[in-house]
């Protein structure tokens, strides 16, 4: 398995769809298929950061087309996938920071002549599409899918990028694979149930802390700081947890500058997210009895 994939569920799937492959590039699609971050190219919400292809045949592995500063993470959470590489605008190079005789820029020009690259490479100012397409374009051809029939997740592909998709592999068919994506993912994993299940148990040593330490005149921002805390001081030991709050004080809701009050109700909608898994649960208290 390469990340989240049960490659024999997507086996029956993409044969019951008529699909030779599924071709992911949303950002969390990549992430559930890799185990890695698609890296910062992906904040763009454009196709082309990164592609995974998840081939029909089971003895075929997981190829990955990944951003070339991001390859050495893809790999290491993916040993088994074939991953090629396209440039983005992040640049990477030795100089000898000890010369200071010579003018900054011509170290670093000889640190990046030393990196032995092709003529002509050049680092885009995000990334291009087309050259992420070629490289999906090799991976294609190696499995022998270069005339394939092709699920893409075009809930999440522009419409500009999919024609440009179309023209740059014209011998492949694309269809729409979100619908089969939806289904690979509705069955978790026993990882995946357990990323979830931790954000639960982060997010109710929050909710905790909140309950012990509230008190009347706390406004918004103190009540959610202790809701913060509570995780942080869970989480200690354990893989980085980041959170989002929705929090309502008062019957009729308050600002958020408004103290809390003896009978306010509190709602308290809590989102913990481990490793792109996001755990949603909701409390409700009072300040006191209630009315």
């Amino acid at each position: 398995m390469t990340g989240f994939i049960d490659r024999e569920r997507a086996t029956r799937l993409t044969e019951g769809a008529g699909i030779e492959a599924l071709v992911l590039c949303e950002p969390e699609a990549f992430q559930y298929a890799t185990g890695a971050w698609i890296g910062a190219a992906g904040l763009f919400r454009r196709a082309g950061a990164g592609f995974v292809v998840i081939p029909r045949k089971a003895d075929l592995p997981v190829g990955v087309v990944a951003a070339d500063f991001y390859a050495a993470q893809v790999r290491a959470a993916s040993p088994h996938a074939l991953v090629r590489t396209h440039p983005i605008w992040i640049e990477s190079a030795p100089f000898d920071a000890s010369v200071s005789a010579r003018p900054l820029g011509e170290r670093i020009e000889d640190g990046t002549a030393s990196l032995g690259r092709a003529p002509g490479f050049f680092r885009p100012g995000t990334f291009e599409l087309a050259n992420a397409a070629a490289e999906l374009k090799r991976i294609l051809d190696d499995f022998g899918l270069g005339r394939a029939t092709l699920g893409l997740d075009l809930d999440f592909v522009p419409a500009a990028d999919f024609a440009a998709l179309r023209t740059m592999l014209p011998d492949c068919s694309l269809v729409n694979g979100s619908p089969l994506l939806d289904r690979l993912r509705a069955i978790k994993t026993a990882a995946e149930i357990d990323l979830l299940q931790q954000g639960i148990v982060l997010s109710e040593a929050g909710l905790s802390r909140l309950q012990r330490h509230a008190a009347p005149g706390m406004r918004q921002a103190e009540l959610i700081a202790l809701y913060r805390e509570g995780v942080a001081g869970a989480a200690t030991g354990s893989r980085q947890a980041s959170t989002a709050e929705y929090m309502t004080l008062g019957a009729r809701a308050k600002s958020a500058d408004v103290p809390a009050a003896m009978g306010d109700p509190l709602k308290c909608d809590m989102v913990c997210t481990l490793g792109g898994y996001a755990a949603d649960m909701s409390r409700n208290f009072v300040f006191g009895p209630p009315s």
